[in-house]
């Protein structure tokens, strides 16, 4: 047996990591109703072709907000989860490819960097948790010292989920932090002639998240995803009026022309395609924002996931409501199908 072989042997059967702390905790949830927390499972289209330990340095950081003393370097070996492949091809032919691992296991290790290199294709950031479903704090990413405010993972599963990552333009390299310590809000009690409010205590938090960074090719051909599901003819008092359809990026708008009866009114939006979850939205009616802005819903299984945003629409009143669709991050060949139902409150 050559000493490849015998590696190989070894590594197959090493177990691998222990298992995370299963305990569950309370959740402390602060949802805005407009962000869909809906999860893809994303295909691993090949295994892994090896089982070599990647050496990374984990570098922990001072306090982000501003020095907090020396920092301190880390080097420790970080062994890929078996769900987050070398390589994979994507639902819409995209070719992804590993270029680091690691993991934050809170409540020793809260934060944890890694710098990479910038080939100049686009970047996304995957992760599995371990440990329960929702974290007692979201596991937030920073690149080069900013916080990406749109891109925390929220839910704490096992399925491989994925988040863009920006790059700053020019860079040949790029440090990205992850941070499950950035927490907390304010626990608040009292009457309203003595209220006080103090912060909230936040319980040991036992997940571990394994996380990876790859960098992806775009299809070299474009395919356009399934249409999105139907939308309900009626839901929680809500009547479907008129629904268009259409495909991002040629479709990057669409707009209704209403005459309001004196009910309330409202638009929801599901889409469909490897990125779908990543288009985001903005609504004006008859020109003015309406301030609500979150990202397409996607439905693959379940319950309809409704959230719709309403307005008024006084009776006899002309209404143009316009719906603009955009994405910050790269989506080079990969569509997007989006369908946008008109909703009006039913009395």
């Amino acid at each position: 047996m050559s000493l490849g072989e015998l590696r190989s042997v070894l590594c197959e059967h090493s177990g691998g990591e222990p298992p995370a702390n299963p305990a569950r905790h309370d959740q402390v949830r602060a949802r805005i109703r407009r962000i869909r927390l809906r999860r893809r499972l994303v295909a691993a289209g090949a295994a892994l072709t090896t089982a070599s330990v990647l050496t990374l340095s984990l570098t922990g950081l001072m306090e982000l907000t501003g020095p907090s003393g020396p920092t301190r370097d880390t080097t420790v070996a970080v062994q890929p989860s078996s769900d987050l492949p070398e390589r994979f091809t994507a639902d819409d032919g995209a070719r992804y490819t590993r270029v680091a691992t690691t993991r934050v296991a809170p409540p020793g290790e809260k934060k944890v960097s890694v710098t990479v290199p910038v080939s100049g294709r686009p970047l996304d950031v995957a992760a599995i948790c371990e440990g329960g479903r929702t974290p007692n704090i979201p596991l937030s990413i920073w690149v080069e010292g900013s916080r990406m405010m749109a891109e925390h993972f929220y839910q704490c599963t096992e399925r491989m989920e994925l988040k863009p990552l920006p790059v700053p333009e020019g860079a040949t390299e790029v440090t990205i932090t992850f941070d499950v310590s950035q927490g907390g809000g304010l626990a608040c009690t009292g009457t309203r002639a003595k209220h006080t409010c103090e912060p909230a205590v936040e319980k040991p938090d036992h997940r571990v998240w394994n996380l990876a960074l790859y960098e992806w090719t775009p299809p070299e051909t474009a395919v356009l995803p399934e249409a999105p599901k139907a939308f309900p003819e009626r839901v929680e008092g809500e009547r479907l009026v008129e629904v268009k359809t259409g495909v991002w990026p040629q479709d990057s708008k669409v707009t209704f022309e209403v005459t309001g009866r004196g009910r309330k009114m409202g638009l929801d939006q599901l889409c469909t395609g490897a990125l779908a979850a990543r288009l985001r939205f903005t609504i004006q009616v008859n020109g003015r924002d309406l301030g609500s802005r979150g990202n397409c819903g996607v439905w693959e299984s379940g319950p309809y996931p409704m959230a719709i945003t309403q307005f008024a629409a006084p009776a006899g009143r002309r209404l143009t409501v316009t719906l603009r669709w955009g994405m910050t991050s790269a989506s080079t060949n990969r569509p997007i199908r989006w369908s946008v139902g008109l909703f009006e409150k039913v009395k």
